[in-house]
C-alpha cells in the first residue's frame, strides 16, 4: 500500500511542532489595558506602550508565544513593545502588529486580522480580555480554544 502525504499538510506538522501554537493578546492580557484618554494621543500611547505596567495576576508559562495585537504596525510602537517585552522577560516570542491593509480599526477588521494570524500561525490557543472580540474571531477561525481573561474577576474562562 502506497502512503502518499500532501506536501501542505507534512510542512503544517513540521511547523506544529516546532513553532508557538499558544497566541494571547497584549494589552489587558499580558499588561494593563490603556484607558481613553491615553488612546486618543499617539504620543501618551507610545510612552504607555512603553511604560505599561505589567498583568501581575496572570503570565503565561510557556516560553515560545504569539502576540497577536491590535497595536498599530509602526515603528515607534512597535520597538516599544518589544522592549517593553524584553524587560518583562519575555525571552521568546513573536509578534504580530495590526497593519492598514486592514482597514480603519473597529471591532470587526480586529478580528478579521487576529483570525488570519491565528490560522496562518497555527495557533490552537487564544487569549484574550475583549469577549466581544473573541466572540468574532471564533467565528472566523474556528479550530482554536479560545480564552476570555476577565480582568475584574482576575479568571481565564474557557469559551
Amino acid at each position: 500500500m502506497k502512503f502518499c502525504l500532501n506536501l501542505k499538510i507534512i510542512l503544517k506538522i513540521i511547523y506544529m511542532n516546532t513553532s508557538n501554537n499558544i497566541g494571547y493578546d497584549f494589552d489587558g492580557v499580558l499588561c494593563e489595558k490603556p484607558h481613553s484618554g491615553i488612546t486618543k494621543s499617539k504620543n501618551k500611547l507610545s510612552l504607555f506602550y512603553q511604560n505599561a505596567t505589567q498583568n501581575i495576576w496572570f503570565k503565561p508559562q510557556q516560553s515560545n508565544i504569539a502576540i497577536i495585537t491590535a497595536r498599530l504596525n509602526n515603528n515607534i510602537y512597535c520597538t516599544n513593545s518589544r522592549n517593553w517585552l524584553d524587560r518583562h522577560c519575555f525571552q521568546s516570542y513573536n509578534i504580530f502588529f495590526y497593519t492598514k491593509d486592514y482597514g480603519q480599526k473597529s471591532l470587526k477588521t480586529i478580528a478579521t486580522f487576529k483570525a488570519k494570524m491565528l490560522k496562518e500561525q497555527f495557533i490552537t490557543h487564544y487569549y484574550d480580555d475583549n469577549l466581544e472580540l473573541l466572540k468574532l474571531i471564533k467565528k472566523q477561525a474556528k479550530n482554536v480554544a479560545y480564552f476570555w481573561v476577565d480582568n475584574d474577576t482576575q479568571t481565564v474562562i474557557q469559551l
